[in-house]
């Protein structure tokens, strides 16, 4: 038997009420554009892989959540998500995943474009 979401540790309708604040402070942030953490990776395609699937994994996470919060049995109030996972998508810059595209370059793939040939180092 599945535990209903909003009975999960830290996942209460209070506690997600603050995740969302703190996302919706993500969305208007620098942050969300260029995360200082990802100037540690040298290699810029990399630095791009690594974002878009950070992204793309928020993007699917809201949207997990949405679904949720949805169901008849939710626990949640009426309008705790203040956006749809549309809109998120929409603000993070991300199209609508397709069944029929094939899943983003792996961070193993871009690590091994990023990095020269042995001989050239």
């Amino acid at each position: 038997m599945q535990i209903a979401l909003a009975q999960q540790a830290g996942a209460t309708p209070d506690a997600l009420a603050k995740q969302l604040a703190k996302l919706e402070a993500f969305l208007g942030s620098p942050q969300l554009i260029a995360p200082a953490r990802l100037a540690l990776l040298s290699a810029p395609s990399l630095r791009a892989v690594v974002h878009a699937g950070s992204l793309r994994r928020l993007a699917r996470a809201y949207a997990r959540i949405e679904e949720e919060i949805g169901l008849p049995t939710s626990a949640y109030p009426a309008g705790v998500m203040r956006r749809s996972a549309a809109e998120i998508r929409l603000l993070l810059g991300i199209e609508e995943e397709r069944e029929d595209v094939p899943e983003e370059t792996s961070i193993a793939e871009a690590v091994a474009e990023a990095e020269p040939p042995a001989g050239e180092r």
